[in-house]
């Protein structure tokens, strides 16, 4: 286990990355915004494989599917300047 944000990003599956200058909250949220979409694409083509013929899971990865995409409106929100709605 390792604190060190790169190495984080070395060991992590799939193509999570951390930005270049953690203390810059600009990087982070731009990050974080590729991150999300990343996470909102894999939910979504979970939801193709299983409309019809999983309806458990799809409905708990739809749940998780409208949490993500809160969290990313409320990202590019703050990206934008105007934080997240209240």
């Amino acid at each position: 286990m390792t604190a060190h944000p790169g190495e984080l990003a070395d060991r992590s599956p799939g193509d999570f990355r951390v930005p270049a200058n953690c203390a810059d909250p600009a990087a982070i949220l731009a990050v974080a915004a590729s991150n999300l979409a990343a996470i909102i694409d894999a939910y979504n083509d979970f939801l193709d494989l299983t409309v019809g013929k999983d309806h458990v899971n799809h409905h708990l990865v739809t749940k998780l599917l409208g949490q993500e995409t809160h969290r990313l409106a409320d990202l590019e929100a703050a990206q934008a300047g105007s934080g997240p709605p209240s």
